[in-house]
């Protein structure tokens, strides 16, 4: 039986007879029945009675069709239309029945997308096909050289028409069933090329791990690789020659119908223009013109024999010779200043456009813009407009697109474009939504239609999002010193600047599209894309490659069996919702995994899973593995078998203690999470994994793990680095080998030791970070005092420093020099008795504006710190310990442009100070925990204040309660919160 597009074939045979009944859009074919395909001629062959029939007929409405049938040909008719149907029937020794339904426009919209979609894979695949390890493994074999050129070739070919053909695949079925060979054929492509590039990469990984005596995986779990013997080193090479030239053929026969089909290749794209010359000029690197300067300045300078007329000089010679150079030390004389009491520069480009020259002219002159506007652009622009017909989100997306087309031309290209005239869709797609889809650059539009696998409303993060895109070989090779992260980056700021995504509501870190626009990536991505939403399955077909779906419903391993089918899966993205079940599959099974061999992107995330079958290592494809928030305490050995692993997420996995010893092999890991795990030590070799983007831990180890000298050889590190048991490391030179101080790209770092030790002194030294750090957290830090470092002017980019639980200590370092910073987190400093006197201008920098002070027992905060001099603070924290503290604030504390204090669970604290009614800028006060806080000032609260919250304060809760004595004191605040467990 046929599924998908073809259609549902089933066939009979009896005493001779053939009958075959199918249903299909653009053909129809049954393993035993019949074949009918439209292109748009018609094609039937047909077993009967021991014999295959076969024709050729075309002619719309009417088909005619000759059948080969017991030695003659029987000639047949059959209705074929738009919304109709086919029947052929032979009656000569046989009976063979075909029905045919034909699929109507709205079928057809759909390919409009699939050409610029292929043409983004196929530059995947010409970027696979220039890399030197991909070369190098064909160089080393004879039989690859000519079928690799035969592969270039044919990809150079389909590649060149597909702009046409997007064009003409809207009402043309033939094209679009095309392209659906084409794109199948393209995939099965990429799976094998990516299997070479997998099978170079493990055996150029494996020799070096040898050289190095470093243990490689069991092969037994890579069962798309061989083992390495000469044996199966040679079957491989086979079949690998042998699958190849069976895809160069399909494709070069797909390559063949394009003449078939009048498809054109696409125009050169035109070169982009010339930038604009100024008026500026560097007259000491001019030569050898002075005399030609002095002869066209007399010109300009001398009496016009006619008053009317304007003269004009030309300045003709050949590209480079020094016209425009010329023209500008004319322009910049004094002579020619003095002379002309107004000037003009104007820019003319190789299209030479009058209208454009007179409004730089005028704006040269009268250094304002120039509003003269081509009406005929206005009018069009007028006419999308009323196309839109007043919808907001057609009027946004349209108006993006706009904003990007400077020509009259594209602006009418887009008012005279086909897609208004379609029928509109099931899903009811804007065609000012496909438009704008229609425009994209291929390489935003496959990016977009990946997008379809999220449920509507379901709200995604910008990183997370690049990473899937990275997996599935959506990125450009990035240029230069560029990373595939910040190529992702841009893709996704360009289609956030097009409407396709918005921010959300609700998390400020994450976005959504409209329930329109994730109509529209449904409609794009076709059947290649699925989800289950509300309970319901998007489709199934077997050419689905991308499947997700909420956890919640896919909650037992008997759902599993659901996608048994989908043997070319490429995407297993279970998503979490807020109401998401936790009950859900504890277990994988072994078989699973196999059968999905083709996995780029696999979650399991917040699954009660607690082990993983060995089978995981087989993935060889995979790219993105999401374990977050599981049950596991170990990976399989085999996991270090996925030499294309680029992103591994194992955050929240409490039980996780140790990850796998050989995880250096994995050299094309970019990012790994290990947040919130429970690890012991990070593997030996650690630092074999150059290729690290983001490590969010960093576990040092004394004995068999990796010593901190590991972290020196990841010299890419971006974000957040956290290196805890920092007492692990024996000898301060060690610390110096971590070679923080080149890691520019890392924004924060988090120093952790895991109880308290003396003589960490020269280690912290020894741990100086790179100047372009923001962020920086100093924990359980046994030394006496702080490096020296640490106040340096030269980290003027850090902007939040938290000192936490560093006992020893008993002051801080001057941070006067930090000119950035902004947040001052002061946690659980017991020895802690002062902040020093002359605070503003030797210990921090005025404009500091937040100060958090938690549980520093010997801490009492004092006007001698001279926090009144800090105008640049509005926020004010202090809680726990000060222990001596029974009123605060008092007068002269605290600086005037506080706008929220904050005073929790200071056990001896009686009264509210008058120096709260000094904070004339005050809007929020917070009081938590105050047991013995009873009054508040006699002078009042202050006026600027809009909101008051009192919780667990036993005795001054009841007074500012509703009846309670102070509650008039306080009446004039807007909002007033007070809790009642007292």
């Amino acid at each position: 039986m046929s599924v998908g597009n073809r259609g549902y074939g089933l066939p009979w045979v009896c005493r001779g007879y053939g009958l075959a009944f199918g249903l299909t859009v653009v053909g129809f074919w049954s393993r035993r029945g019949g074949v009918a395909v439209g292109l748009p001629w018609v094609w039937v062959g047909v077993w009967v009675d021991g014999g295959l029939g076969f024709g050729l007929g075309g002619g719309l409405p009417w088909v005619w069709v000759g059948v080969w049938v017991d030695g003659g040909w029987v000639l047949v008719s059959a209705w074929w239309g738009c919304r109709g149907f086919a029947v052929v029937w032979v009656a000569v020794g046989g009976v063979a029945v075909v029905w045919v339904a034909v699929g109507c426009r709205e079928k057809m919209v759909s390919g409009v997308v699939e050409g610029a979609l292929l043409s983004a894979f196929l530059q995947v695949l010409f970027d696979r096909l220039a890399t030197r390890r991909f070369l190098g493994f064909f160089l080393v074999r004879h039989f690859g050289e000519t079928l690799l050129d035969r592969l270039k070739t044919v990809l150079l070919t389909v590649n060149a028409v597909l702009s046409d053909a997007e064009e003409k695949q809207i009402t043309n079925l033939a094209v679009k069933d095309w392209f659906n060979e084409l794109k199948d054929a393209v995939y099965h492509a990429d799976d094998l090329l990516d299997e070479i590039d997998t099978e170079a990469l493990r055996r150029e990984v494996e020799a070096r791990a040898k050289l190095k005596g470093i243990q490689v995986p069991d092969q037994r779990f890579t069962h798309n690789l061989c083992n390495g013997d000469k044996e199966s080193t040679s079957k491989l090479d086979t079949d690998i020659k042998s699958r190849l030239k069976m895809i160069v053929e399909r494709l070069e026969c797909l390559a063949n119908q394009r003449d078939l089909l009048n498809l054109k290749g696409s125009e050169r794209e035109k070169p982009p223009p010339m930038l604009p010359t100024t008026s500026l000029v560097n007259e000491f690197e001019v030569f050898g013109r002075d005399s030609d300067k002095e002869e066209l300045i007399k010109f300009l300078l001398a009496d016009s024999p006619q008053e009317n007329k304007i003269p004009l000089i030309a300045i003709v010679g050949i590209g480079g010779v020094g016209k425009t150079t010329l023209a500008q030390l004319l322009y910049n004389d004094s002579r020619v200043k003095q002379s002309f009491e107004l000037r003009a520069w104007a820019y003319v480009s190789e299209e030479f456009n009058v209208s454009k020259i007179t409004r730089t002219i005028y704006e040269s002159v009268s250094s304002e813009d120039c509003h003269v506007k081509d009406l005929d652009v206005l009018q069009i622009g007028s006419d999308i407009v009323r196309k839109c017909s007043g919808l907001p989100l057609a009027l946004k997306t349209l108006g993006c697109l706009l904003h990007s087309k400077v020509e009259e031309k594209e602006w009418r290209r887009i008012l005279d474009s086909k897609i208004w005239d379609l029928p509109n869709d099931k899903s009811s797609i804007l065609p000012t939504l496909r438009l704008s889809y229609y425009h994209l650059p291929s390489h935003l539009k496959q990016c977009f239609a990946y997008c379809s696998i999220f449920p509507k409303g379901y709200e995604f993060e910008k990183e997370k999002m690049i990473l899937l895109w990275m997996a599935e070989g959506f990125l450009q090779q990035p240029k230069g010193k560029e990373t595939m992260e910040e190529v992702g980056d841009v893709y996704f700021r360009e289609l956030l600047s097009r409407s396709f995504f918005q921010p959300s509501n609700h998390k400020k870190w994450c976005f959504v599209m409209h329930d329109l626009v994730n109509d529209l990536a449904q409609f794009v991505s076709g059947e290649f894309c699925c989800k289950f939403e509300d309970g319901k399955s998007g489709g199934f077909s077997g050419k689905t490659r991308h499947f997700a779906c909420l956890a919640d419903h896919l909650d037992g391993p008997e759902k599993f069996v659901a996608l048994s089918e989908l043997k070319s899966l490429r995407t297993f993205l279970p998503l979490s919702s807020s109401n998401s079940s936790h009950n859900l599959s504890t277990t994988v099974s072994d078989g699973w995994l196999p059968a999905k061999k083709h996995l780029r992107v696999l979650s399991l995330s917040c699954y009660r899973i607690t082990k993983l079958p060995d089978s995981l290592g087989g993935l060889i494809y995979l790219r993105y593995l999401d374990l977050s928030q599981t049950l596991i305490r170990d990976l399989p050995s085999s996991t270090c078998s996925l030499y294309n692993l680029q992103t591994l997420l194992l955050s929240g996995c409490r039980r996780l203690t140790v990850l796998p010893t050989n995880m250096g092999n994995l050299i094309n890991l970019r990012h790994l999470d290990v947040s919130g795990t429970s690890l012991i030590e990070l593997p030996p070799e650690f630092g074999r994994l150059k290729s690290l983007q983001v490590l969010t831990d960093f576990v040092v180890s004394r004995d068999s793990g990796s010593k901190i000298s590991e972290l020196g050889r990841l010299s890419h590190l971006h974000g957040t680095l956290s290196i805890s048991k920092l007492e692990s490391i024996v000898d301060a030179t060690d610390a110096s080998e971590a070679n923080l101080k080149s890691k520019n790209f890392l924004n924060e770092l988090v120093f952790k030791w895991t109880y308290d030790v003396q003589n960490q002194t020269d280690i912290l030294d020894n741990l100086r970070p790179h100047q372009n750090l923001k962020k920086l957290t100093i924990e359980n830090y046994g030394g006496t005092r702080f490096p020296n470092w640490l106040g340096d002017s030269i980290f003027s980019n850090m902007v939040i420093l938290r000192l936490s639980q560093c006992r020893n200590c008993t002051s801080l370092p001057s941070l006067g020099q930090l000119s950035s910073l902004q947040e001052l987190y002061i946690e659980k400093m017991g020895g802690l008795q002062t902040l020093g006197s002359g605070f503003s201008e030797f210990n921090l920098p005025l404009n500091l504006k937040s100060l958090f002070i938690t549980n520093c027992n010997n801490l009492t905060p004092k006007r001698e710190w001279g926090l009144q001099g800090m105008v640049s603070l509005t926020r004010f924290e202090i809680e726990g310990g000060c222990s001596n503290l029974k009123s605060f604030p008092e007068e002269g504390l605290l600086p005037n442009t506080l706008t929220s204090l904050r005073i929790s669970r200071l056990p001896n604290l009686e009264s509210l100070d008058k120096g709260l009614k000094d904070l004339t800028s005050l809007e929020t006060l917070d009081i938590d925990g105050c047991e013995k806080l009873e009054l508040i000032p006699a002078e009042g609260l202050p006026t600027t204040l809009t909101s008051l919250v009192i919780k667990e304060c036993l005795l001054l809760g009841p007074r500012c309660q509703e009846g309670g004595v102070d509650r008039p004191t306080i009446s004039g605040i807007a909002n007033i919160h007070i809790s009642h467990n007292y």
